[in-house]
Order: C-alpha cells, then sequence, then structure tokens
C-alpha cells in the first residue's frame, strides 16, 4: 500500500521520476475538457519541480482581542484550489474599514471595552466564515458557493472595444 503522506520518502511523489509525474497527472486529467488540460499537456517535463510541495492550512477557533487585529492567511490561511483566500482577505478588509468608520464617527475608538466587543464580534464572524473557507478548500471539487451559503455567480461584463493604455504602451 503506497503511504499517503507525502513527506514519507517511500511516497510516489518522492520517488518518481518528473516524467512519471507528468504521466500520472495526464492519464488523471485524460477526461477532462480541452481547456482544462491545456496547462498541464503544455508542461514540460524540465517544468516539473523535483520536491513536492505540501499545503497546509489552519482552522482557529477563538483569538485574544487586543493590539493585534488578523485578517486574511494570519486568520484563515487555505489551500489554493478554490481561490477564495484572496476573495475573504478582501471581505476581512472591508469589514474592517466599515467597524473603524463606525469607530471613528462614533467616538467608540475612545472607549476600550467598546473596542474589545467589536473586535470581539468581527474576529467571530471573521474565524466562522474562515473555518468554512478552509474545511471547503479542502474539497475543491465541491459545489462553489459563498460564505453565506449561496452560489457563486461570476457575472459576465462585455469590456468595450476602446484601446487599453498602461505606461506608455497600448494594448
Amino acid at each position: 500500500m503506497q503511504p499517503s503522506d507525502v513527506s514519507d520518502p517511500n511516497h510516489w511523489l518522492q520517488t518518481a521520476s518528473p516524467q512519471e509525474k507528468r504521466d500520472r497527472v495526464l492519464k488523471a486529467i485524460g477526461g477532462m475538457p480541452a481547456e482544462l488540460r491545456e496547462i498541464f499537456e503544455q508542461t514540460p517535463v524540465e517544468g516539473i519541480h523535483p520536491e513536492s510541495h505540501v499545503w497546509r492550512d489552519i482552522e482557529l477557533d477563538s483569538l485574544p482581542f487586543d493590539r493585534v487585529i488578523l485578517v486574511g492567511d494570519a486568520a484563515h490561511a487555505m489551500t489554493p484550489f478554490r481561490g477564495e483566500g484572496g476573495y475573504h482577505t478582501l471581505i476581512d478588509t472591508l469589514l474592517l474599514g466599515n467597524i473603524f468608520s463606525d469607530m471613528n464617527t462614533g467616538a467608540k475608538f475612545k472607549d476600550p471595552a467598546a473596542v474589545r466587543e467589536i473586535i470581539a464580534c468581527y474576529n467571530q464572524e471573521m474565524l466562522q466564515r474562515g473555518r468554512k473557507a478552509v474545511q471547503d478548500s479542502r474539497n475543491p471539487w465541491k459545489c462553489r458557493v459563498s460564505w453565506a451559503g449561496k452560489p457563486l455567480v461570476v457575472e459576465m461584463v462585455p469590456l468595450s472595444d476602446l484601446e487599453i493604455k498602461l505606461g506608455n504602451g497600448v494594448y
């Protein structure tokens, strides 16, 4: 039986040649649509690194609230397979922006007890949402839904035919 721990020196990823790794991946994705296979098929054997990358994630149950507020991977590091890490970092920072604006408007930042309560509420929501995203990132083939349980929908927006100017060039 093959060891399941990638760090085990007897695991197939540790013993296989780059060609064997490429062949195994190409066989595994053989039934996928061409546009999904393309990046793998175009990867040359020389582009396959000999070392294996082990992805780590973290599920935090709680955070102390003092002088540090965590956002993004610092609070809910996840595997990249669903592409949600940046999304949750953005949500974290947008929520904190609203919190800081509200605290400044109402002068709540002068009351340490109010600050602790507000940050505790942020931490609770962020950790609950982040924990679900971390768990979902371990199963990238599951239906993509938002942290609120609704399907993630990307609306296609047509771009105009205008020239796009970046720096000195036209693209």
